[in-house]
């Protein structure tokens, strides 16, 4: 029984209207060291996520317009719980998306939602109750893409929890780095050295011991 007397009051403005969605930030649940605790009343959370030493935040992006987020009370009386389901599109046929779903089908997740009201993302899933997804592709022509479906495997206490701490997102998911690598490094076959390059790695492999100004500057001796 619960010890709280709270009221839900008409909100503010036209808050049914649907709100504006954008990227789902993933946690693997294998890198999660804990979620913050929880204030007096349940919901908000207080202070961040703590994460593995070099882990982070991913990012997975659904079509905003497909985006649902659902959670629905379940079970019997004296054991009802809430159940959370978030459902989108990906667009297209990447081989991305292809490599996500092979490697993560049985992969427990924790979601935590863009903040669409300037105020708090909201966490949906747990460490003991994690959100697993399934995944439909479809190629018609109508469109191309998966639907993927994120849902708990049975219900637990709360219907989500609102979240203002940080989110560290990992680099290589949001740009792709600004390095022209050819310029840094031989390939294994060569195909990117010049013949006179090509020269001096041989003789730096058949005499080990150089002097620093052996090598040659933009092919200049």
């Amino acid at each position: 029984m619960s010890n709280f007397r709270l009221n839900a009051r008409k909100p503010k403005g036209n808050a049914g209207l649907p709100t504006p969605k954008g990227e789902l930030y993933l946690l693997y649940t294998q890198d999660i060291i804990s979620l913050p605790p929880v204030a007096e009343k349940g919901i908000l959370c207080n202070g961040d996520i703590h994460l593995k030493n070099g882990r982070r935040f991913h990012i997975l992006y659904l079509t905003p317009s497909t985006q649902k987020r659902n959670i629905k009370s379940d079970g019997e009386v004296d054991s009802r719980g809430f159940k959370k389901k978030v459902t989108g599109n990906f667009p297209g046929d990447d081989i991305e998306i292809h490599q996500f779903i092979k490697n993560n089908i049985n992969q427990g997740f924790v979601i935590v939602m863009n903040s669409y009201d300037k105020g708090f993302h909201r966490i949906y899933g747990s460490v003991e109750n994690p959100l697993y997804f399934t995944g439909d592709f479809n190629d018609d022509d109508s469109a191309k893409g998966y639907e993927l479906t994120f849902e708990q495997n049975f219900a637990d206490e709360n219907p989500l929890l609102f979240y203002n701490g940080t989110i560290v997102l990992d680099e290589s998911a949001i740009d792709d780095p600004d390095i022209e690598f050819d310029g840094l490094f031989a390939r294994r076959d060569g195909s990117n050295l010049s013949d006179l390059e090509i020269d001096s790695w041989a003789y730096l492999f058949d005499n080990k011991f150089l002097p620093l100004n052996f090598f040659p500057i933009n092919n200049q001796w």
